[in-house]
């Protein structure tokens, strides 16, 4: 039978810890100052049934091997959850709902959840992406949840039980992201091509790419009209700048500049790719003012366009640098997180990585770190990681938070098929669902102001 009440309160005070009935009351105590004999409360019964499914990714399980997510938060409860922001917000961890009790996915997007029997709302959220379920189960009863409901949403329903982020995409020359996007449900597609259409879950603003017709409701205009409006960027979750070559007059731009900084810091998601580099590099600053990452060719840093000094794109065979998505890399197919990483059309070096102010502690002041290297490879295409010294071995894929929100950038092309779409995901484009998912989640540690 399910907990409701007392019960569940004395069930989920047993997980946190044991409680003191008679802390902070002079409940069950004698006028002579001794404790008075109580009947003491008889324990819960153990959960007596069990919720169990598999995450996937929005429209995942098109491809092969089916698109997973992992460390997806999975909950139970007895209340539909409030609505997520529709815009920019900072994120902090909190406590779930009192009567939820959760898990999280493995590195397989799989979950098994014990309850108590009843009807509950099953929760299944990562980042923006949130399903909303009714479910009941039986006492002993094992609740395989079907894939249609554990399946994350490509767009947000009417009644609310589907949500997904709020995105930007500005235009790629040469990295048509809007693929990616399209593979994963948020536009039509047809073969390998993306037909804009009223389908399209995202609004696009001009630098240098394919656009929605002049008139849809998706075509934004331009990239500088979004980047010189904070008011425009607040409406998004996450910003994405694949690779193109219409940075100059944008980030050039003071406004451009500080907005950027001010919308990460105030919790957006903020992705850079390849030629795009001056969306990051002019942005976010070491202490003396120099750029945070140095690449081959660039000089002191400050020449707008100066790293595209890679006269031909090369595909390195890196591997994972962070463990979870090298975990989640080897269950989606072995092999892929250490051992047979390759990541096509790389256009830039990255030499190293500089400190970089990344927000105010309120006692401590400025704080500086350097960016997180996720994936790493050699600048020798005929080489592997593991072949080389670690001395030849560089960035590849970087990230760092900044006040509430996370940036990323990539010396490769998303797609990994400059200027032509292609069926299937390439390994990279795996790599950058994986990441969508991650930067959206909550942070759990001090965030700075």
């Amino acid at each position: 039978m399910r907990l409701t009440g007392l019960a569940l309160f004395c069930a989920l005070a047993a997980a946190c810890g044991s409680i003191d009935p008679n802390e902070g009351s002079d409940a069950g105590v004698r006028t002579d100052g001794t404790a008075a004999q109580t009947d003491a409360a008889p324990p819960p019964p153990p959960p007596n049934a069990h919720v169990r499914g598999t995450v996937f990714a929005p429209n995942g399980r098109a491809f092969s091997p089916p698109l997973t997510i992992m460390n997806a938060l999975v909950y139970v409860t007895d209340n539909v959850p409030a609505p997520i922001p529709p815009g920019v917000y900072c994120e902090r961890c909190t406590a779930l709902p009192a009567d939820a009790r959760y898990t999280k996915t493995d590195e397989f997007g799989m979950f098994d959840l014990n309850i108590w029997d009843g009807a509950y709302i099953l929760v299944i959220q990562k980042g923006q992406f949130r399903l909303v379920r009714p479910i009941v189960v039986g006492a002993g009863a094992t609740l395989e949840v079907s894939p249609e409901d554990t399946t994350l949403p490509s767009r947000n329903s009417s009644d609310g039980n589907d949500t997904i982020p709020k995105i930007a995409l500005l235009s790629g020359s040469y990295d048509k992201l809007e693929g990616l996007f399209a593979k994963i449900g948020l536009a039509d597609m047809s073969g390998d091509t993306v037909q804009w259409s009223d389908n399209t879950q995202f609004d696009v603003y001009s630098n240098g790419g394919s656009m929605p017709p002049a008139g849809s409701a998706r075509n934004k205009g331009t990239a500088l009209s979004l980047l010189s409006s904070l008011e425009k960027m607040k409406q998004y979750h996450m910003i994405f700048v694949p690779c193109s070559s219409e940075a100059d007059s944008i980030v050039s731009n003071a406004t451009v500049k500080q907005n950027v900084k001010d919308y990460v810091k105030l919790g957006g998601k903020y992705y850079v790719a390849d030629w795009s580099y001056d969306y990051l590099r002019q942005v976010y600053r070491t202490r003396d003012d120099g750029p945070i990452v140095h690449f081959a060719g660039s000089g002191d840093g400050d020449t707008l366009g100066s790293a595209n000094a890679v006269s031909s794109s090369f595909d390195s065979q890196g591997h994972a640098v962070d463990q979870d998505l090298f975990k989640w890399l080897n269950a989606q197919q072995q092999g892929w997180g250490g051992d047979s990483l390759v990541l096509k059309e790389n256009w830039d070096w990255i030499m190293s990585l500089e400190e970089g102010y990344v927000g105010d502690d309120p006692e401590n002041g400025p704080q500086y770190r350097k960016a997180d290297v996720i994936v790493e490879g050699p600048h020798d295409g005929n080489s592997s990681w593991k072949s080389l010294p670690p001395s030849e071995i560089y960035p590849l894929t970087i990230g760092f938070q900044s006040g509430c929100g996370r940036v990323l950038y990539t010396t490769y092309h998303t797609v990994g098929e400059m200027g032509a779409g292609h069926t299937g995901l390439e390994v990279q484009e795996r790599i950058l669902i994986y990441l969508i998912m991650e930067i959206g989640v909550c942070q759990a540690g001090p965030i700075l102001e």
